[in-house]
């Protein structure tokens, strides 16, 4: 008699047959296109505050959005359960949507890593747009970066 996948991961554990949990993996990875993509939805709907739930990559970003300017405030408060959420306030302009000038480039399955100089000549071509760079002293934007002298991975990338 045979069983199936299932029964077998019942009786011999999940890690053998494949069946371990990968959200805890995916939460942190896709912390970044998560936020972007709930933004673009909000601002699409015009509305200008929501929450959503904190998390430390999250708050990071938004720290970064709020010192460019793509968002105007952020306020974190305690919710039911004593959960901590973070309220987002969006700036909203008629005619500027804010969907179409942001693309997250680092994705789970792909890192693309940038030394010093490559930015360098990165920040030379690019003008009024910017790209976040993930460094061991936190999330910078590439001119903040070429200033420290540090290289990292690139996160995201924000057009004008």
């Amino acid at each position: 008699m045979e069983t199936s996948l299932i029964g077998k991961a019942l009786n011999f554990g999940f890690n053998e047959y494949g069946f371990e949990s990968h959200v805890s993996k995916m939460s942190y990875s896709y912390a970044y296109s998560h936020l972007l993509s709930v933004i673009s939805i909000r601002a699409l709907q015009k509305s200008l505050c929501f929450e959503i739930v904190y998390t430390k990559a999250i708050f990071n970003f938004l720290k970064f959005f709020r010192k460019t300017g793509v968002i105007n405030n952020y306020i974190l408060f305690i919710g039911p359960r004593n959960q901590l959420f973070i309220r987002i306030y969006l700036i909203y302009y008629k005619k500027l949507p804010l969907s179409s000038n942001c693309r997250v480039i680092t994705k789970p399955s792909k890192q693309y890593f940038i030394t010093y100089r490559a930015l360098t000549l990165l920040s030379k071509r690019t003008f009024d747009s910017t790209y976040l760079i993930s460094t061991n002293l936190g999330l910078l934007s590439h001119h903040d970066a070429v200033n420290c002298r540090k290289g990292g991975v690139i996160v995201a990338y924000f057009s004008v």
